[in-house]
């Protein structure tokens, strides 16, 4: 019996078509919970910062994108200045309608009162980032966030990545 096993055994090891499948399962199943570790761990360790942390720690990043998302975060860190005093933001429609979108072939998306039409960083004053009015006097802005350069590009970076799975950005009218 134990001669059979073996040679079932040397058999099934020869297949190409199974030992290719066997390899490929192990590799997906190896790379998923390698990916997984490493997004949920790396998030923190390349931030570094804990007043950044304590600002995007509860935000929701999808895993497929958090490699990409953790690459932009190291560039920004590479060719910020430390001491910057700037602010992470957001534009909000104030008013229910249609508002231009360069980011979209229609160029216009529809929002509703409080909806957000932009996130952003600036290391200007509210009234000089905006000199020549907002690009639509629907729009307000609402400072989020203050912190150095790099602070608040990190914190505008993940907030980017989180908004665009968020309900909000999912459920909007498209022309």
């Amino acid at each position: 019996m134990q001669t059979q096993v073996l040679i079932s055994s040397q058999k099934f090891s020869k297949n190409p078509l199974t030992i290719l499948l066997i390899t490929t399962i192990l590799g997906l199943f190896f790379y998923g919970i390698t990916t997984f570790w490493v997004a949920s761990k790396s998030l923190e360790e390349v931030i570094d910062d804990d007043v950044v942390w304590q600002e995007v720690k509860d935000l929701q990043i999808p895993a497929e994108t958090m490699e990409k998302m953790i690459s932009e975060i190291e560039g920004i860190k590479a060719k910020t200045r430390i001491g910057n005093p700037c602010a992470q933001y957001v534009l909000e429609a104030t008013l229910d309608g249609w508002y231009y979108c360069h980011h979209l072939p229609s160029k216009r998306i529809y929002l509703n009162a409080g909806q957000t039409w932009k996130i952003g960083k600036t290391c200007m004053e509210d009234d000089t980032r905006y000199q020549g009015g907002f690009p639509d006097e629907r729009l307000l802005m609402f400072r989020e966030f203050e912190g150095t350069a790099e602070q608040c590009l990190l914190v505008e970076k993940v907030k980017l990545y989180a908004y665009f799975l968020s309900t909000e950005n999912m459920s909007r009218t498209l022309p």
